[in-house]
């Protein structure tokens, strides 16, 4: 009787074993997978904000040409 019990102890320690190192394996993959997503955003984010900065670049850009084309018509339109 004591050696089956002994067999049965070994035999639950082993599987409780078993499944804690199981369960850290998977949170070790959650983990790594919630870092990847996190780099991924972060790289969405960062590209998101160089298009911005072109944009607002180009709108900057945009305005100073339409002021000099501005200036420089109207002297034009007074010597006619």
């Amino acid at each position: 009787m004591d050696l089956m019990r002994s067999i049965m102890k070994d035999h639950e320690k082993l599987a409780s074993e078993k499944e804690k190192q199981t369960f850290e394996m998977r949170t070790l993959e959650l983990n790594k997978q919630a870092e990847l997503a996190l780099e991924r955003e972060k790289k969405m984010r960062q590209a998101r904000n160089v298009l911005l900065e072109h944009q607002l670049r180009e709108i900057k850009f945009g305005k100073q040409n339409l002021g000099d084309e501005t200036a420089a018509a109207a002297p034009s339109l007074i010597s006619e």
